[in-house]
């Protein structure tokens, strides 16, 4: 676009820098340009406090920290799988660098990216990326990207820019699991079998779990004698079969499959030392079919529901179907407690399912969008003014103070950018077009001037008619007071014998004017061997407090032993025994009291025999458990790009474009809408358009240094008698006529300083000094109003006041006269010579007129 002021052969491009700011979370922060133009330096920042600390990185920091400090024998019997002896954790913590995710892979400088869009020339997109220097920028500090430098040779007047995070975690994540997949042997292939052990435990085992909570109840309540187990509960604990097909299990499950052991080391650190785990996401892949399948059977249940219930029904009452109806309800009660057990698995299954989905969906992305802005660049020919809003701080205005102007010329325009916005949120506005007189900043101030003057006049003429009002009342009074001091003269002649004093008393009135928010020891009992879904029980409040009286009453060994005991007989065998599982006082508590009491210290091989024998049951217990607990893991995760923007500035277009024609006002309502809910209004603001009038009317004085007189025939006399008129001193109404751009005539020089990027923005703008010089036509007032006139070059020292200076012509009269005798008379233009003129606006006249003679 070729500039309109070439004839300045000025070519002026800026040269500031702008700087657009970003924080860990891809929120602009801070203050945002106003105008960014061709030729301008522009930087993106993103603000600390730490670029590199990511949630795993983290994570591996801490464990690492933590795994020097431990110990073998505090290990848990699940991680002593892993380590059957110290040697080997102590290998495994020397070696942990080849079971942790390689951090060190990651380009740090690679974390953020930056891209901006542009238009280099028509149906011609261009790109540059920008990096941000983070090995440079400590915690707490700012990330400075690399310069980019606004293309001269812009076609559009549009830029934008992306700024985009990499996932750093996820990545790493997706290239471990890569990486340590082959490490894994799948565990489903051991499911049909380890149900059928698992059940077989079950069975077993509860014979065993009963007598145990029986037995430690007896010993609490002080009713087995000499405080041992009975024979048969020592029996059931020596049957080594009941432990051997959880100890089978374990053996096919990790020594058969010894590549298990290895996967599950690699993992320690995401699934934490003591809880190892085969499927170290703790998310389970759900297929449709498992869900169908519950479907099927739900609808295959109802229907038979419903057939009983229809067979139930038709049966007529009688003493042969009685047993039949029986039979029917019995089955009926069968099938609705299946329903709710098959609706129940769906419920979970689907949950499963979804939890699986979402969590593959979070870590498939390899990087966000953060942020997608845009910017409008200007330059001489239009600038685009970028008031912007921000839409986490309740849509402030974001711009440097005073940086936009409220004035702006009818080439520019106004772009209302929204900034922040969330994902699938939209800003347009709502435009309003006033017109309004163009007036000069002297105008406005005569005219606040002439208001004030008109209020003290108005003011004085109140004052001056009630000064006459007194007056009025002041002279009446004085009259009044005249004949009562000729009636007291009157009466005294009359008694000229009697002699009376007087003695006047003076009242004065007074006016006042008042204004007046120990891990327990593992313990297990076989209710807790469910689904790997099941939950746990809360510990009945209650029970926890009796439990707690019969703890101190057994150490204590005094009355409130016996008092609590009684409190307890209230509660049944199923919450006592829930309230020692909530203490874990199975183990502990009831070790401590029998060492305590001097009859088992007699028999103490015996009890050693016991104790070892529940402990490998407690032991089969827990790792039951765990096996229950483990599923098959994800081995692939594919990462990739998520182009979803999380955030983005939006310009807030006009919905309809109005014309803008002329010194207009143009309001907007900025309204936002997310597509769900009704949009709303959020902001009003305004500015003025004003535009260059080619003709501008004033009014002044112009003097004439040569004098005109002319001299008149008097036709009575026969003689020529000289004219005073017309005098040097005229008044003159005229106009100017701008000979270039003209002037802007709402120019201040604070307004001025908002476009002040060079003579070409100047002069567009109506700013410059050409656009000052104008022809000025006018005519006198005071001599020959249509018949004097005035013609000359002028120069507007600010908008209003105007100095010129030119040539003034004026019509004369000349005579023809023969021997003294007149033939004829007429006029003919004649020139004044040199005038010099200061003009302003007639307003301004008006106002100096009225002060010179306000009445």
């Amino acid at each position: 676009m070729k500039c309109e002021c070439d004839i300045f052969n000025q070519n002026y491009l800026g040269n500031r820098e702008h700087f657009i700011r970003f924080n860990q979370k891809g929120q602009l922060v801070g203050d945002m340009p106003s105008i960014f133009r061709k030729g301008d330096k522009l930087f993106f920042a993103i603000e600390g406090p730490d670029f590199t600390n990511s949630p795993l990185q983290k994570k591996i920091k801490e464990y690492k920290d933590k795994l020097g400090k431990i110990k073998y024998k505090n290990l848990s019997i699940e991680s002593q799988l892993l380590f059957p002896d110290s040697t080997a954790f102590e290998e495994y913590k020397k070696s942990i660098s080849s079971y942790l995710p390689q951090i060190d892979k990651i380009d740090i400088n690679s974390i953020y990216t930056l891209s901006v869009q542009w238009q280099e020339k028509k149906n011609c997109p261009k790109t540059d990326t920008l990096t941000f220097d983070i090995t440079k920028a400590p915690c707490d500090s700012v990330a400075i990207s690399k310069v980019f430098e606004v293309p001269c040779d812009l076609d559009e007047a549009q830029v934008g820019f992306t700024l985009t995070r990499q996932n750093i975690d996820n990545i790493l994540m997706a290239s471990y699991l890569k990486e340590n997949k082959d490490c894994y042997g799948q565990w489903g292939q051991y499911a049909p079998n380890f149900n059928k052990v698992k059940n077989d435990f079950i069975k077993k085992a509860k014979v065993i779990d009963d007598s145990l909570h029986a037995f430690d109840y007896s010993v609490l309540m002080g009713t087995v004698k000499d405080s041992l187990p009975s024979e048969n509960l020592q029996k059931l604990l020596k049957d080594n079969n009941n432990l051997t097909t959880v100890n089978t299990y374990l053996e096919k499950a990790l020594l058969n499959v010894p590549e298990n052991k290895e996967w599950m080391k690699k993992w320690l650190w995401l699934t934490g030392l003591n809880t190892p785990a085969m499927n170290p996401f703790d998310k389970i892949k759900i297929d449709n079919n498992s869900i169908l399948n519950v479907d099927k059977e739900l609808a295959a249940t109802q229907r038979r529901i419903d057939a009983i219930g229809l067979v139930i029904k038709n049966s007529q009452l009688s003493d042969n179907n009685d047993k039949i109806i029986k039979k029917y309800l019995n089955e009926l009660d069968t099938l609705q407690q299946k329903v709710v057990e098959l609706t129940d698995k769906k419920k979970d299954l689907t949950n499963r399912k979804e939890a699986y989905e979402k969590w593959l969906i979070e870590r498939e992305i390899s990087s966000n969008l953060l942020y997608a802005g845009t910017l409008f660049v200007s330059e001489a020919e239009q600038i685009n003014w970028m008031p912007h809003y921000n839409a986490l701080n309740n849509y402030r205005l974001s711009n440097a103070p005073n940086s936009i102007p409220s004035v702006v010329a009818d080439i520019d325009a106004v772009r209302p950018l929204v900034f922040n916005l969330r994902r699938g949120t939209k800003a347009f506005a709502e435009e309003t077009v006033t017109p309004f007189t163009l007036t000069t900043p002297i105008t406005d101030a005569f005219n606040a001037w002439g208001k004030l003057f008109d209020g003290i006049l108005a003011q004085a003429n109140n004052v001056g008619s009630s000064v006459a009002a007194t007056n009025v009342i002041l002279a009446n009074l004085s009259n009044k007071e005249k004949i009562v001091n000729d009636e007291l003269e009157a009466k005294r002649k009359s008694l000229d014998n009697v002699k009376i004093s007087f003695e006047t008393t003076k009242t004065l009135a007074t006016f006042t004017d008042n204004s007046g928010t120990t891990v327990p020891q593992q313990t297990f009992r076989m209710s807790e061997i469910e689904s790997p879904n099941s939950q746990q029980k809360k510990p009945n409040k209650k029970i926890t407090e009796d439990a707690e009286k019969i703890k101190k009453a057994s150490i204590n060994n005094s009355k409130e032993q016996i008092n609590a005991i009684r409190t307890l007989g209230e509660i049944t065998k199923t919450s006592l025994i829930e309230s020692i599982e909530s203490y874990q006082l199975l183990k502990q508590d009831t070790i401590k009291l029998y060492k305590e009491r001097a009859e088992i210290k007699q028999k103490k091989k015996l009890l050693e025999v016991f104790l070892q024998s529940r402990q490998r049951f407690s032991f089969a217990t827990a790792q039951l458990k765990w096996l229950n607990a483990q599923t098959n893991p994800p081995l692939q995760i594919n990462v990739k790009p998520n182009t979803d923007t999380l955030y983005h500035t939006d310009w807030a277009e006009a919905r309809e474009i109005k014309e803008k024609k002329g010194a207009v006002i143009i309001g907007y309502d900025l309204s936002v809408s997310d597509g769900k809910t009704a949009t709303k209004v959020v902001k009003n603001a305004s500015y003025k358009q004003y535009d260059l009038p080619r003709f501008w009317y004033g009014v002044g004085l112009a003097y004439i240094p040569k004098p005109r007189y002319t001299s008149v025939y008097d036709e009575t006399k026969g003689l020529f008698v000289n004219n005073a008129e017309p005098q040097q001193l005229d008044i003159v109404v005229g106009a100017k006529i701008y000979l270039f751009k003209p002037m802007n005539q709402m120019r201040t020089c604070k307004l001025a300083k908002y476009t002040h990027y060079g003579k070409c923005y100047d002069y567009l703008r109506g700013n410059g000094h050409i656009n000052r010089l104008s022809m000025f036509v006018g005519l006198g007032v005071r001599y020959k109003f249509l018949r004097n006139y005035f013609v000359g070059l002028g120069y507007d020292i600010i908008p209003g006041i105007n100095i010129n200076a030119g040539y003034n012509f004026y019509f004369k009269r000349s005579y023809e006269i023969e021997n003294g005798k007149l033939l004829n008379s007429y006029e003919r233009l004649a020139s004044g010579g040199v005038y010099y003129s200061i003009t302003t606006d007639v307003e301004v006249f008006k106002r100096l007129v009225q002060l010179i003679n306000p009445f």
